[in-house]
């Protein structure tokens, strides 16, 4: 009588822990699963702002060194050009 009350409690003991073991692995899982997808979100981008690069440094190469120095003079014009118009626009209003 005494083993088999000692052969119960054991099993439901051990129940009770393969329950919550099963519960915690599946949300472990979940966990997991929205890494990957995360991870997988973020190398798509990756991939996409890469191809952009690429194509953006071929039409560079084909330019030559020309339009390497436009691009860069174009790029420099912009930001001086917009401190200049600030200036001007102080300048004008005073």
């Amino acid at each position: 009588m005494e083993s088999v009350l000692k052969a119960d409690i054991f099993f439901f003991v051990t129940t009770i822990a393969v329950v919550l073991l099963t519960i915690g692995g599946i949300i472990i899982i979940i966990y997991i699963l929205r890494i990957v997808k995360n991870m997988k979100d973020v190398t798509d981008r990756l991939r996409d702002q890469t191809v952009k690069v690429t194509e953006d440094l071929d039409e560079l190469r084909k330019s030559g060194l020309k339009g390497m120095l436009a691009y860069i003079v174009k790029l420099g014009g912009g930001l001086f050009k917009r401190r200049n118009k600030k200036q001007h626009e102080k300048k004008h209003k005073e």
